[in-house]
């Protein structure tokens, strides 16, 4: 009898621990490691800078002369006016801008630009520069715009492409030239058929005529010089 109860106090202690095993070895869930933020985002590239825009005159419409109007068509325009003052932009003309020359139309989106070139208190000596001591009628030139004080934008009217200034309008050149001929003729007739510059004085004997003064002949000479003079500047 004591050995049987010896064998059941076995059997349940063996029992116990055998279930105090099973309890203790399942393996319990773990928490599933995250990865790091700073290990799996990639490095930020830095920013590029952004390119300035740049206008270029690609073109230009009408006779570039003074008191005449003329259209010049800009590249670019329209992005360069986002951060700059398009009515300010004036004509360059042999590298040198004609100040005060505003734009009397401009057209943005299609890069258009209208001027009437003329001459201003700002720009007069800049106009006698260019016209001022003239060789022939027409003259080869650069031609750009920007703003004063400034550099001129690029351009393909440059010294290997230059555009033609009309330094004496012919048609204005016509009507002077015919003008200052008919006053000389009509002075050549005076001269020969009056007294106009002759000695004062009584009629002379039939047949003669009063000798020429020098006075009169110097006056009708210089007066001439500068009413020619007058005219081809007109």
């Amino acid at each position: 009898m004591p050995k049987f109860k010896l064998v059941q106090l076995a059997a349940l202690l063996l029992i116990s621990i055998s279930t105090a095993f099973a309890q203790g070895g399942t393996p319990q869930p773990t928490a599933s490691p995250t990865p790091s933020n700073a290990a799996a985002q990639p490095a930020a590239t830095p920013l590029q800078p952004v390119k300035p825009v740049e206008p270029k005159v690609i073109s230009v419409i009408g006779n570039l002369e003074l008191d005449d109007i003329i259209e010049v068509r800009i590249e670019n325009l329209e992005q360069w006016a986002e951060t700059n003052d398009a009515t300010k932009l004036v004509p360059y003309i042999n590298g040198r801008a004609i100040t005060g020359n505003y734009p009397e139309e401009l057209h943005l989106e299609r890069g258009r630009l209208i001027y009437h070139l003329e001459i201003t208190p700002e720009n007069k000596n800049v106009w006698i520069d260019l016209l001022g001591a003239p060789h022939t009628l027409r003259e080869a030139a650069t031609l750009s715009a920007g703003l004063e004080k400034s550099s001129s934008f690029d351009s393909v009217y440059g010294q290997t492409n230059p555009v033609t200034l009309t330094v004496i309008s012919p048609v204005y050149g016509l009507i002077a030239l015919v003008v200052i001929l008919g006053t000389l003729f009509f002075m050549i007739w005076l001269v020969r058929n009056t007294n106009v510059i002759r000695e004062p004085g009584p009629p002379p004997a039939p047949g003669k005529r009063r000798p020429y003064n020098l006075g009169r002949a110097q006056m009708a000479f210089w007066f001439f010089l500068i009413y020619a003079s007058y005219m081809a500047i007109c």
